[in-house]
């Protein structure tokens, strides 16, 4: 553990520069561990029930930011919005983690033990994992080779039938819906990983699902995917992540507004009244830069999020774009602003 006295003697660029290594290399660790060929964990014995959840926001501080242009793309479709949009309060609560694993422990015909942490079917080729916050289910790849290779790779549209109708299925999900935004291609290799593919080469599918408000997204979390669900060969369920929504959200508003239009959306982009949700650090790393370029967005969707501070669920537009003048995966950056013209 770096000591706070040490971070103290150094200078402000080899802070920022520290940090990041350190979240990239957390970040590799990440990726590395949840794309790895699945395979039932280490079983061990539990007993302590769930904690109450310690949430971050899902709404970054006002920071200021080396941005120095963000403008809409002409051709970007507005999202079809309601004549209102309410703000409402959220309560944080304990989810109830092991009814879920119960429940799908039933539907994949696995025993559950009261125990364990790792429930097994009796051909031990499928897995349950509890943990406090979260619950998943996967196929052994190791010993069902067959589910992520073979010549029969799913396809977008019939993967996302076969998820929705999975996640209807369960009455906990039932405000969920598939996350546009965050659908995943992976291929497998003979080492065990799941590396990024394109939707035509692809031989695994990752579809994201979240809870809804109002019929738009509930975030309640940056880091956190509330419910996705892996696709392998003949559109089978080969892994599924669960965290179920720490949050309870009243069904009375606490006020309600008027939605931005386009064009006062673009007064806002033009004032740079934006907050940065991902992309910014590491772009200028990597491209060795001192101000973010030009920015275009591209895409816009209308979302809810949390903010356990003010306890307020709240409309946001998330901004989706690109750096001018590069092509890479650094050069994509999200944004945020509050898809209203006032807030409480």
């Amino acid at each position: 553990m770096i000591r706070y006295h040490y971070i103290m003697t150094l200078t402000k660029r080899s802070k920022f520069l520290l940090a990041l290594i350190l979240i990239s290399a957390s970040s590799l660790i990440y990726i590395y561990i949840n794309l790895k060929k699945t395979s039932p964990p280490a079983t061990t014995t539990t007993t302590s029930s769930s904690p109450i959840p310690q949430i971050q926001s899902s709404v970054p501080l006002v920071q200021n930011t080396p941005l120095t242009q963000v403008t809409l793309d002409p051709n970007t479709p507005f999202p079809n919005l309601p004549n209102t949009l309410s703000v409402f309060t959220g309560t944080i609560q304990t989810p109830d983690i092991r009814t879920l694993a119960q429940a799908l422990a039933h539907y994949f015909h696995i025993t559950p033990v009261a125990t364990a942490s790792v429930w097994l079917n009796s051909t031990q080729d499928q897995f349950i994992n509890v943990s406090p916050s979260s619950v998943s289910y996967g196929v052994d790849t190791n010993r069902l080779p067959q589910t992520v290779f073979g010549k029969l790779p799913p396809d977008l549209k019939t993967s996302l039938t076969t998820a929705t109708q999975f996640v209807t299925s369960f009455p906990f999900w039932s405000n969920y819906v598939p996350d546009s935004s965050n659908i995943q291609f992976f291929s497998p290799s003979a080492a065990g990983e799941f590396s990024p593919a394109s939707p035509t080469t692809a031989g695994l599918i990752q579809i994201s699902f979240s809870p809804t408000l109002d019929n738009f997204p509930l975030i309640y979390s940056n880091s956190d995917i509330p419910l996705s669900i892996l696709i392998g060969q003949n559109n089978q369920i080969i892994k599924i992540s669960a965290q179920p929504q720490p949050i309870s959200v009243s069904s009375i508003p606490v006020k309600t507004y008027y939605p931005l239009t386009r064009d006062q959306l673009i007064s806002r982009l033009q004032t740079n009244q934006v907050q940065v949700l991902s992309g910014l650090e590491n772009f200028i790393v990597t491209q060795n830069l001192k101000n973010y370029p030009p920015i275009t967005i591209h895409h816009i969707f209308l979302e809810y999020r949390f903010d356990p501070q003010s306890r307020l669920v709240s409309p946001y537009f998330h901004l989706i774009g690109t750096a001018a003048g590069y092509t890479s995966i650094y050069s994509t950056i999200d944004l945020l602003t509050p898809a209203v013209a006032t807030t409480p």
